[in-house]
């Protein structure tokens, strides 16, 4: 099996979808994003309490109505897919050709980046699944492992477990990602791609050879 795996938020889109998502809920009045700047800054310095955040985020959304976050939610996916340029729209069409499946695995909710991962033309998605009601709220519960750092590849692992199938039966995968959270996904894949990397990242790809991509910059 051929797999490609893409990270969203720096690799495929330049812009930040949690982020782009609480200011959006901060611009309307409906939450502080004090917090979530906070944790913002240490997700990118590696540092980040995953425990803490996950707290704050889910007390947050159980805080909006079913309203609110269809309406807001709608604009922030359409940000999202609008700010993922031709160069990157290529690096999916050639994997496309290359590949099985393609996965857009992100620790972002679920809920913002199904629809994009739709828009994009992605088989499926591996994302942090915020649980919701029969009425669109959420409940403030996680439904899964948190998707984030070694997470995310053992919840690609359980993708593929889901569907009979196992990791080692994969024998190519390519892997487009930014972060140093994201090491261990690249670093069990047979092609890894670093996407403007941060300096940590950076730093191991030049060590280990490891091609570097460079994409479009949108404004943050």
């Amino acid at each position: 099996m051929r797999l490609a795996l893409f990270d969203l938020d720096g690799t495929l889109t330049p812009l930040d979808t949690e982020d782009t998502w609480i200011v959006r809920l901060g611009e309307a009045g409906l939450v502080d994003t004090a917090p979530h700047e906070k944790f913002h800054d240490d997700y990118h310095a590696g540092c980040m309490d995953n425990q803490a955040y996950l707290a704050w985020y889910t007390e947050t959304l159980a805080s909006l109505d079913a309203d609110a976050v269809a309406r807001h939610g709608a604009r922030v996916t359409e940000t999202i897919v609008a700010s993922c340029g031709p160069e990157r729209r290529a690096w999916i069409e050639r994997e496309r050709a290359a590949s099985d499946a393609l996965l857009l695995v992100s620790a972002s909710n679920r809920f913002l980046v199904e629809p994009i991962g739709r828009a994009l033309g992605f088989d499926a998605v591996v994302a942090s699944d915020y649980l919701r009601d029969a009425d669109g709220r959420f409940t403030g519960e996680l439904g899964a492992e948190y998707n984030i750092g070694p997470a995310k590849l053992r919840n690609v692992v359980r993708w593929l477990e889901a569907r009979g199938r196992a990791w080692d039966e994969v024998t190519r995968s390519s892997c487009y990602a930014d972060s140093i959270n994201d090491l261990a996904l690249l670093e069990a894949s047979t092609h890894p791609f670093p996407v403007d990397p941060a300096p940590a990242l950076e730093a191991i790809a030049h060590e280990r050879g490891w091609p570097i991509l460079r994409g479009e910059r949108a404004a943050r």
